[in-house]
């Protein structure tokens, strides 16, 4: 399945993401690292059928080359692909990652994507080590917020590494 992911048939990538999914267990890096490159594919229905299966797969403390393609799509125009990204980067970035972690409050503080920030909530609750001042406060102003969803979301995100 692994070598199937740089078929030069579209369709046959999007499905190939989809059996690497299926046939890895959670965690395995070869895997992830095989999907995260179909992360910048041309074709928007490989990366969205990637970004599925590295949720399935992704795993605390994946590989940091994995780590930085899910923070680089965070930019992705696409608000569903964002959530699908920081889904995925709050498990597969380890408690306490600094460049995940930053990514992803300014996502919570910044995003304009009601989704997006409701994501970015339970990621940052997940990936915040006890005393991160920057996390909690991103937590805490988010509290203020009018959208009840993104409350419900920060009071319901696992701390502190607890996972998702």
């Amino acid at each position: 399945a692994l070598l199937a992911l740089s078929d030069s048939d579209a369709h046959v990538r999007r499905a190939a993401s989809e059996a690497v999914s299926a046939f890895f267990e959670r965690g395995n890096a070869d895997a992830m690292l095989a999907l995260a490159s179909l992360l910048r594919d041309d074709d928007e229905d490989v990366r969205d059928a990637a970004l599925d299966a590295l949720e399935e797969l992704a795993h605390e403390s994946g590989p940091p080359a994995l780590v930085a393609e899910l923070i680089s799509v965070l930019r992705d125009g696409r608000a569903g692909v964002r959530a699908s990204a920081v889904r995925a980067l709050g498990t597969a970035a380890a408690p306490g990652d600094v460049g995940a972690l930053a990514a992803i409050v300014d996502l919570l503080a910044h995003g304009e994507d009601f989704l997006c920030r409701r994501e970015a909530a339970v990621a940052v609750g997940a990936l915040a080590i006890p005393g991160d001042s920057r996390a909690v406060e991103a937590l805490l102003k988010a509290l203020l917020e009018e959208d009840a969803q993104l409350r419900k979301a920060v009071l319901a995100a696992p701390r502190g590494g607890e996972g998702t």
